[in-house]
């Protein structure tokens, strides 16, 4: 059974392929103490060096899932992301949930949570979205403030069926009290 985690970042977790854009913790991680070093030049803080120290890399493979996915057609079981769409434009990510349909095996899962805008009663300030107010903030920003009807309707017109909205860890997906950390909108579908 094939289990990836797209965007895990630093909680990957066993039985799951994590997959991030986290090149350089991804290559600290594999060299014997480099960590050590660089927190010692101050290139990474103590927080960071803390996650080489307990290994938090030591599962997760480079992936850039702007681009076509580095997996078979349909190969894997479930797909698990974590506030991880709302960093993407919404041309990207139209291409990152086509290709999770592709490598998807027929009745694969997939589960997207992302920050719930409406859910706040009134769209956040500017100041506090994590949107960016400049060039240089547009790496880690948030790039599309996605809503359930908009999502479901997109996940839907690619092709998934069973779309439902779930609670945090709730529904009917493997290792999801382990899994999910963050709350937000959270949608389930099937292909």
């Amino acid at each position: 059974m094939m289990k990836i985690n797209f965007g895990c970042f630093n909680s990957n977790i066993d039985g799951w392929i994590g997959v991030d854009h986290a090149l350089r913790h991804i290559i600290v991680q594999r060299i014997p103490l480099i960590g050590f070093l660089l927190w010692k030049i101050r290139i990474l803080n103590e927080t960071q060096y803390d996650w080489h120290k307990r290994g938090r890399f030591k599962t997760v493979i480079y992936g850039d899932i702007r681009k076509r996915l580095k997996f078979e057609t349909d190969s894997v079981d479930y797909i698990y992301s974590s506030h991880l769409l709302e960093h993407l434009f919404k041309a990207e990510a139209l291409l990152f949930l086509k290709e999770c349909f592709r490598i998807l095996k027929k009745e694969g899962k997939i589960r997207i949570c992302l920050p719930d805008w409406e859910s706040l009663k009134m769209q956040p300030s500017f100041e506090n979205s994590g949107f960016a107010k400049n060039q240089k903030e547009m790496k880690n920003s948030h790039k599309w403030a996605w809503t359930n009807k908009e999502l479901t309707q997109v996940l839907r017109d690619i092709g998934f069926w069973g779309i439902t909205e779930c609670d945090f860890q709730g529904g009917d997906f493997p290792d999801i009290e382990r899994l999910e950390h963050r709350r937000g909108l959270i949608l389930q579908a099937q292909k």
